[in-house]
């Protein structure tokens, strides 16, 4: 059993169908457990339905708004995914200190969603099994950063960035953040959310996103790489060439990557 509280198990199994967000049995016919499946569909569900409809951000319309304007509707504008997805925890935290059964349950399960997450994206080289990394000091150590997180009303900056380094690894696909990400697309998918996606340029090639990150994939893998490669050989990585009329250019052509052979 993980974490203190009674109202919530997590049991981590070592083969057979595991679910790809915290490591526990899957569904039958389902990609991820029942626990994350409730969770999905429940407070996940929630919170994002607020973030998505929040006050400043759209006109909120009722039902009987919504089915007799059809044209206000089209007026809404939503909040981007992007801050959808990096505003979450906070107003999950919000929730969390309101209700204590929030916290001892679905709070448990989000501190360790995010910290197996952590351990198996910073011990992929390993392939550990999902037991494996709950034993990983480390991950209690995460684990526990980010129950304590949840419980606080008033965090510094250094408790939030040491949260959010956890949860929302640059070059990551498989983060905390990435979970909630899949979890709004299964929402979508399943019309239960209804996401107005606005197109936006990649900052680092200027290919156009609906994904909701700033950069896309490639450009991640790529400041990753050089800043491995930086780090290896003392010299930083240049953001930007030179030109000889003034001011700087990208350092890659818009919309394309150049990788070495």
């Amino acid at each position: 059993m993980l974490g203190n509280a009674p109202e919530v198990e997590i049991e981590v199994v070592w083969d057979g169908s595991i679910c790809p967000y915290c490591g526990q049995e899957r569904l039958e016919n389902i990609p991820y457990c029942k626990m994350c499946s409730k969770n999905m569909t429940s407070f996940v569900l929630a919170i994002c339905r607020d973030l998505l409809y929040s006050a400043g951000q759209t006109k909120k319309l009722d039902k009987t708004a919504k089915e007799d304007l059809k044209t206000e509707k089209e007026a809404v504008q939503e909040m981007e995914l992007f801050n959808v997805i990096n505003k979450f925890p906070y107003n999950f935290a919000a929730r969390c200190q309101r209700y204590n059964k929030a916290l001892k349950s679905e709070g448990v399960w989000f501190a360790h969603m995010v910290a197996y997450r952590f351990i198996d994206t910073m011990r992929a080289e390993k392939n550990l099994s999902p037991p494996m990394i709950v034993c990983d000091p480390m991950y209690q150590i995460v684990r526990d950063q980010v129950y304590d997180f949840l419980q606080n009303p008033a965090p510094d900056k250094d408790e939030c960035e040491a949260f959010e380094n956890v949860y929302n690894i640059p070059e990551s696909r498989d983060d905390g953040a990435a979970v909630i990400h899949s979890m709004i697309e299964e929402l979508e998918r399943i019309k239960r959310l209804t996401i107005a996606r606005s197109k936006t340029k990649c900052q680092g090639c200027g290919k156009e996103l609906t994904t909701g990150k700033t950069k896309c994939d490639d450009c991640l893998k790529d400041e990753a790489l050089d800043n491995r490669r930086s780090i290896a050989s003392g010299v930083p990585a240049p953001l930007t060439q030179p030109q000889t009329d003034g001011g700087s250019v990208a350092s890659r052509p818009s919309g394309m990557h150049i990788h070495d052979k």
